[in-house]
């Protein structure tokens, strides 16, 4: 059942086994998973069916450190939540093993996980979610017209691949949910805060309100949150009535480890084969057997293990799509100038301004192509870069002195980065650069260095560490079951668990450990005691 949580009653107690706070992917695939159970299941939602300007308005927060994203705009107030800000595709792939191991050379990394012990929740969630066969290595995917060609012979590159699906939407849980007579999800509903029993181990309420509407509380067995990387440690911080640092926070991690994947247009590849250009559709998108994949390259993870590296992959751009942006547009006119012997007055600072901008540490390819000592820009192809951060204390959520309409402190985020994360991606492209001269098949021009102040690096809207997992209560806010370490009745669903955040989309990953999650509270909560009806 869906409704309206500005139809309950002001001062009402709602009654629930598991309630979970946020209907976005991770939400809403714990509620799919316990619908037709005889789990009473409540889902609190911010937004409504639609997005909303008022709605939206509870994302505002604050940026304090590297310049990222107006908060507003990188999260989604509405049933679906982030999903409702993809584009027509879901990418995805599975974090690599290594990704979940302990490394000397990254502080704070380690799951208390393996890869192996999600790959059954990751058939899983390749199935929910529409993509094709659990199978990401390039070997299956190769056909005779579609190659793995440019890492063929390398001994610390390989290739991969992404998949992508068109045949999921998160908003399709709408018709499940709303015909689940075990389920009740609350639109416009906001959880403000969560109020713990007596003995404090145990929340004994969720203070619920609406904009310009009712407040209430949701009485549950179990209690998700399931709000994303920004607003799930900022409802834990919020919820102060018996500890000032608010819940989870006695050792002073909640909101910390704040990690996005990093994203950089960082080198031209320069082929010296002829054929090389010819071969490389493996690497933008294309359909095998039914299955839409895009091929893409990285280092090998033993290589990143003996170097200290994090793990960075890297898409391939044919230079037509290059020709599209800002970037190409401007040495695009700079060329054609020089050659004209003028220089167009009006635009010549502001398009000089974007190449330094841009292209600062790589002025060289700048004069080649203006004086076409570069081979046909045709013939080159674009290396961008999805980069893992490195897990970092400092960068991290606060809550800011700013207030939103419910009188909620809104969040501040002060993004910070490591030098490792710059120099594992500047190592990659190195190690990139020299198997392709050792085979003869080309080489690197590299756009991305030690650019000061460095702003080139962007974020995706992954949202990750902000309540991370370990097993230790003074390294990490949950444990491996998900479960906050100081209650016994509080889970944390979605990105802001990863320890680390490997190169891959999170979405399949979070989808995985939600299904996890639904699967432990199923077997947790069986055979207790209930509290009543659901309101």
């Amino acid at each position: 059942m869906i409704i309206d949580g500005r139809s309950v009653p002001s001062g009402e107690t709602v009654d629930a086994d598991v309630c979970i706070v946020g209907a976005g992917p991770a939400g809403l695939t714990v509620a799919r998973q316990l619908a037709g159970s005889d789990l009473r299941v409540c889902v609190l939602e911010s937004g409504g069916i639609q997005r909303e300007p008022e709605a939206q308005d509870l994302a505002d927060g604050t940026n304090s450190g590297y310049p990222y994203f107006s908060l507003r705009e990188a999260r989604a107030r509405v049933f679906g939540g982030s999903s409702d800000l993809w584009d027509e595709f879901l990418r995805g792939r599975p974090l690599d093993p290594v990704d979940f191991e302990r490394r000397d050379a990254v502080p704070f990394s380690g799951w208390p996980i393996s890869r192996s012990d999600l790959d059954p929740y990751y058939e899983q969630a390749q199935q929910l979610l529409g993509f094709g066969p659990f199978e990401y290595d390039a070997e299956p995917w190769e056909r005779v017209n579609s190659q793995a060609s440019l890492t063929r012979g390398m001994k610390r590159v390989h290739s991969s691949v992404f998949q992508y699906s068109n045949a999921f939407d998160f908003t399709r849980h709408r018709r499940e949910l709303d015909h689940a007579a075990n389920v009740v999800v609350m639109l416009h509903t906001i959880g403000t805060e969560l109020v713990p029993s007596e003995a404090g181990e145990s929340v004994a309420f969720l203070a619920a309100a609406t904009i310009r509407g009712p407040k209430f509380r949701v009485r549950s067995r179990r209690y998700v949150l399931a709000a994303g990387g920004i607003d799930n440690p900022r409802l834990l911080l919020l919820s102060r009535n018996q500890d000032s640092r608010g819940i989870g926070n006695r050792h002073d991690l909640v909101g910390r480890f704040f990690m996005e994947h990093l994203h950089v247009r960082s080198a031209v590849l320069l082929p010296d084969d002829d054929d090389l250009m010819d071969n490389v559709g493996f690497y933008q998108e294309h359909d095998v057997d039914g299955v839409r994949v895009r091929g893409t390259i990285a280092v090998n993870e033993d290589v990143l293990r003996d170097e200290g590296l994090l793990n960075t992959t890297f898409l391939l751009f044919p230079s037509d799509m290059l020709r599209s942006s800002d970037l190409y547009r401007s040495m695009a006119v700079i060329k054609e100038s020089w050659h004209k012997r003028s220089l167009p007055t009006e635009s010549l600072l502001g398009h000089a301004t974007n190449i330094l901008r841009r292209l600062m540490p790589s002025a060289r390819l700048v004069y080649g192509l203006a004086r076409n000592r570069l081979p046909d820009t045709r013939r080159v192809l674009w290396l961008v870069a999805t980069a893992e951060q490195a897990p970092n204390p400092d960068s991290r959520v606060l809550l800011g002195e700013g207030r939103d309409s419910l009188g909620m402190s809104k969040p501040v985020l002060d993004w910070r980065l490591s030098d490792i994360d710059r120099r594992s991606i500047r190592r990659a492209e190195e190690i990139i650069d020299e198997e392709l001269r050792g085979l003869g098949r080309g080489r690197l021009t590299r756009l991305f260095g030690d650019e000061r102040p460095a702003r080139v690096l962007r974020g995706h809207w992954h949202h990750m560490g902000t309540t991370r997992m370990s097993r230790d209560p003074t390294t990490g806010v949950v444990d491996e079951t998900c479960r906050v370490h100081s209650t016994d009745n509080v889970y944390v669903a979605g990105s802001s668990v990863f320890p680390t955040g490997g190169n891959a989309n999170p979405t399949l990953t979070i989808v995985a450990l939600s299904i996890r999650l639904a699967e432990h509270l199923g077997s947790d909560i069986q055979g207790q005691p209930g509290l009543g009806p659901i309101w």
